[in-house]
């Protein structure tokens, strides 16, 4: 599921339709996408889903990718864009035109595809490369900027979380770096979710067991139905590196919480 950043309207999967659609919260209106996407083209992977501010666009992505494209739906006009695969959503552009994306890798990319639309339209697409993995914030509202945190963690020193980093996401190119501070000594696992304003974020933390060093066998197999652990909100000033704490979730993992805004990529 999907929230737009007013929290006015959500995006799901209907089994009934065999597609996505969009509901308006206060008026039970629902939009139906133009193209049916069976279950099957998507389950047994990590499934983003964005929804713009103003309902009219949704952007679904997986990984991995199997035979199939991520797409983007206009839902007004009934049109659907295809997407590079493997490449989550973080940003779209007000009009639909220019969409923002992050990939899960070792050395993490930003991509920023403009000129979308026709949906037959090649658009101008600029990727960059960057030197290492980082766990990135949706766009920020200035439509300008994206916030990482620095993973630090290596086999022998695991979940080792970094400082933020304030990227521009054409280049890549750091624009500032942040230490964080005022969350949990418990922390391990921060993952940046909703912006709040221009100068905050929402940082969802966790404390979990990280993996042992390489050579020591895990003695905690991986579960089919991974028991609910606690998730911690902080909003974090990311000018300043200050953390509030906000509330608290309970959820198997961190794609079982869905909120306002586009996600992050992890």
């Amino acid at each position: 599921m999907a929230i737009s950043g007013d929290g006015r309207k959500i995006a799901y999967y209907s089994a009934k339709e065999g597609t996505f659609q969009v509901r308006d919260l206060a008026s039970g209106a629902k939009t139906t996408a133009p193209m049916k996407l069976p279950p099957k083209t998507w389950l047994y992977s990590m499934t983003r889903l964005m929804l713009s501010d103003d309902g009219r666009f949704v952007a679904f992505s997986k990984v991995p990718e199997f035979s199939h494209p991520a797409l983007l739906f206009d839902m007004h006009d009934r049109v659907v864009r295809e997407l590079p695969a493997r490449w989550v959503p973080i940003g779209l552009s007000p009009d639909g035109a220019t969409i923002t994306l992050a990939q899960y890798s070792l050395n993490s990319q930003l991509r920023t595809i403009s000129n979308l639309w026709p949906p037959t339209s090649p658009g101008n697409s600029t990727a960059v490369i960057l030197p290492q993995h980082y766990r990135f914030s949706p766009l920020a509202p200035d439509g300008k900027t994206v916030v990482a945190v620095e993973d630090r963690s290596t086999a022998e020193k695991p979940c080792q979380m970094g400082a933020l980093v304030l990227m521009d996401p054409l280049t890549g190119k750091k624009r500032k770096t942040v230490p964080i501070r005022g969350l949990s000594p418990d922390v391990s696992q921060i993952y940046l979710r909703t912006w709040r304003s221009a100068d905050e974020v929402t940082a969802l933390t966790t404390s979990v067991r990280c993996r042992p060093p390489s050579g020591v066998p895990d003695d905690e197999p991986a579960q089919i139905d991974p028991p609910y652990r606690t998730f911690t909100a902080y909003a974090v000033n990311v000018r300043t590196g200050e953390a509030r704490k906000l509330t608290t979730y309970r959820a198997q993992d961190i794609f079982g919480l869905a909120m306002p805004g586009p996600p992050g990529a992890i």
